[in-house]
């Protein structure tokens, strides 16, 4: 008993010369400190936080756990991001989406590549993608050469070069096409993204550099790409359990970490 009054008065006598604050909690922000009679009010940092998934699965299972908070998802060409910002904290889901190796070779194929490095990127990382089956024959076969005379006319497979030197190219095999179509996925993963872009695309031969391009007619490309992120935005929304408002564009949220 005596031991115990003795503590009870050393530590009364203590926080007379060391008083500690009483801290009571007013909100899941806001701390009061309590110290020789004045208050003060503190604000507890929200914790901040971002994970990286791979696939749609992903970011939707986890888009669920946000149900009743209204997450911001946002959509562009080069990530999605689920956004949850409120009082509470502040975190970010994202997935990077990378474009397919068949659209980053086609794109290379607009400025021209010699017959040799075409058919290997068709025989490669365009496989299956052409819907003419001869066209990979066709540009084997095709040949570059060297007429004198006097030709007036310009066409996808030949140009007039002067009054009297002409180049052009022909096939054994069948006539150029001017025209072929192209169908190949506009993301490489995840695979739930996997929605092809069907690609209306022009041939063109260059007899004088030897070269071919091939390159998306018009504003095919533009249209097809839309199309594709408006299939996103389609499914994304099939799949909106948390009730997330879904914004077209990129995010540009600061005061996130990156856990270790």
């Amino acid at each position: 008993m005596l031991r115990d009054a003795l503590e009870f008065v050393f530590s009364k006598a203590d926080e007379s010369t060391n008083p500690r604050p009483h801290i009571i909690q007013t909100g899941r922000r806001k701390v009061l400190r309590v110290l020789n009679g004045k208050v003060d009010e503190t604000e507890i940092e929200r914790p901040s936080l971002i994970r990286e998934v791979e696939t749609l699965r992903d970011v939707m299972t986890l888009v669920a756990t946000f149900k009743g908070s209204e997450p911001t998802i946002f959509v562009s060409e080069e990530r999605i991001d689920v956004v949850l910002d409120n009082d509470d904290r502040l975190e970010k889901v994202s997935m990077r989406l990378q474009h397919s190796p068949q659209f980053v070779a086609l794109l290379t194929l607009a400025e021209g590549r010699q017959q040799r490095e075409l058919v290997r990127v068709l025989r490669t990382r365009l496989a299956g993608c052409v819907d003419n089956k001869d066209f990979l024959s066709i540009v084997r076969q095709v040949e570059f050469d060297v007429n004198r005379g006097s030709h007036g006319t310009v066409n996808h497979t030949g140009e007039s070069l002067g009054r009297s030197v002409t180049m052009e190219a022909r096939t054994k095999v069948g006539e150029i096409p001017e025209e072929i179509i192209v169908r190949l996925p506009l993301f490489q993963v995840p695979h739930d993204l996997a929605t092809e872009m069907v690609l209306r695309c022009a041939v063109t031969v260059e007899p004088e550099s030897q070269k071919i391009s091939i390159e998306p007619t018009g504003n095919v490309l533009a249209v097809e790409r839309k199309r594709v992120m408006s299939e996103v935005i389609e499914l994304l929304e099939s799949h909106n359990d948390a009730d997330a408002t879904i914004v077209s564009g990129r995010c540009e949220v600061s005061g996130l970490v990156t856990p270790a």
